[in-house]
């Protein structure tokens, strides 16, 4: 990989060059990278293009993230009492119950 040039070495470069040249030459020269600069677009980086929507993403989550509310201690009474509402279908955890009910005949609409 090339190491990249300095500004020193380049300025030195230049007027080692532009010595030996005709009168006008350095403006020419001078002339020529000055409208070569204005005519190259600045080059981005190419991680800020990949940076851009992580930080968009995170933006998002920060402010659209769901509120989480304070969990409400169990009601055990009322657990109890689903408890007790649901024992009589207790016998359909059986299997063999479950089968049996799946073979029952359906008893037709009523019109």
């Amino acid at each position: 990989m090339k190491r990249p040039v300095t500004d020193e070495e380049l300025d030195r470069l230049l007027a080692a060059r532009l010595r030996n040249h005709p009168a006008g030459f350095a403006d020419r020269v001078a002339g020529r990278i000055e409208a070569e600069r204005a005519v190259r677009p600045r080059r981005t980086r190419r991680w800020v293009w990949y940076l851009l929507p992580a930080l968009a993403a995170a933006g998002f989550a920060l402010v659209f993230a769901p509120r989480h509310e304070a969990v409400a201690a169990p009601d055990f009474e009322t657990l109890l009492a689903l408890d007790e509402s649901l024992a009589p279908a207790r016998p359909l955890l059986d299997p063999l119950n479950r089968e049996l009910c799946t073979e029952l005949p359906v008893a037709p609409a009523h019109e």
